[in-house]
């Protein structure tokens, strides 16, 4: 294959420099998008689920709500259940 080490010091010198660029360019968009609040939705929708507000629906039909059998296959429906006692 032949090269040497000027060859490995090239190739280092292009890992080094498509990192550092990476980093600089994603680092940058990151903090912008956490500083503008678009990194992250509110902690009252993270808890209530992004299905309906993000994206216009619900992903899961639940049992106790569903009034068509075509949709009430095995597998298909998700039982609600409390959360245990010890969360806060």
């Amino acid at each position: 294959m032949g090269g040497g080490g000027k060859l490995l010091a090239a190739h280092l010198v292009q890992i080094v420099v498509i990192v550092g660029f990476v980093s600089l360019t994603m680092g940058t968009l990151f903090f912008l998008l956490h500083k503008l609040k678009l990194l992250r939705i509110s902690s009252e929708e993270e808890m209530a689920g992004t299905d309906v507000t993000s994206h216009g629906g619900l992903a899961y039909v639940y049992g106790e709500e569903c009034n068509d059998p075509a949709m009430l296959k095995p597998g298909f429906v998700v039982s609600r259940t409390a959360p245990p006692s010890s969360a806060v």
